[in-house]
């Protein structure tokens, strides 16, 4: 059931539904990703996540994203994919593969760690 719930995010997000994103989080969902872009940081529950959306779609440009696979057993959940963007700022774009890992709590999603390549964000934010 995890991986349903964590595949549900991705597919919310494809067709823009953050609201669909964030039903499927914890209230108190802890939420990080490490890194040089300005939607990098540690956010806390729904609104943080939110506020992280909203700093992420302003400050990017998502030309290509894809989920290659969602991996996982019990309550860890693993997602690779690749994305293409570019920074609005500097008009610079990246592309790159990530892995986002979630832990699913009692049918929520209550922790995720996005790993993504700081390096070619550095280079397109800098």
């Amino acid at each position: 059931m995890s991986k349903e719930i964590v595949s549900g995010i991705y597919d919310a997000f494809g067709r823009g539904d953050l609201a669909g994103v964030l039903s499927a989080l914890a209230e108190d969902v802890e939420w990080e990703m490490a890194g040089p872009a300005p939607f990098a940081g540690r956010r806390l529950g729904r609104e943080g996540v939110q506020g992280f959306f909203v700093d992420l779609l302003g400050a990017v440009k998502i030309e290509m994203f894809e989920v290659d696979a969602v991996v996982g057993e019990g309550e860890q959940v693993v997602v690779l994919g690749r994305e293409r963007c570019t920074a609005k700022r500097t008009g610079r774009s990246y592309e790159q593969h990530w892995a986002h890992a979630y832990t699913v709590r009692e049918g929520k999603v209550v922790a995720v760690r996005l790993y993504e390549d700081t390096q070619a964000q550095a280079v397109a934010f800098g």
